[in-house]
């Protein structure tokens, strides 16, 4: 096994989000999904307008900013606290 590719992959894999990180937002996936299906699309291909129709509290841009936001800082954290 090659130990230092383990520790460099290891040094750059995200910390995982908890549940009390992730914004508070409610996204109706089912009516997303149906959307696209009418459209013969999948969910992923429709663009951020028709994706904002099916999230409540928040926009698909400030989710997926929030989202990055929390990988930087919690990549920072990881490195800086396992070079201590």
């Amino acid at each position: 096994m090659d130990y230092s590719k383990y520790m460099s992959e290891l040094i750059n894999t995200p910390a995982p989000i908890l549940a009390d990180q992730l914004p508070d937002t409610s996204i109706d996936f089912a009516g997303l999904i149906a959307y696209a299906h009418s459209k013969g699309v999948k969910a992923g291909n429709l663009t951020d307008e028709e994706k904002n129709r099916f999230i409540k509290g928040d926009t698909i841009e400030s989710l997926q900013n929030k989202l990055i936001m929390t990988i930087k800082h919690d990549n920072i954290y990881e490195w800086n606290s396992s070079i201590s």
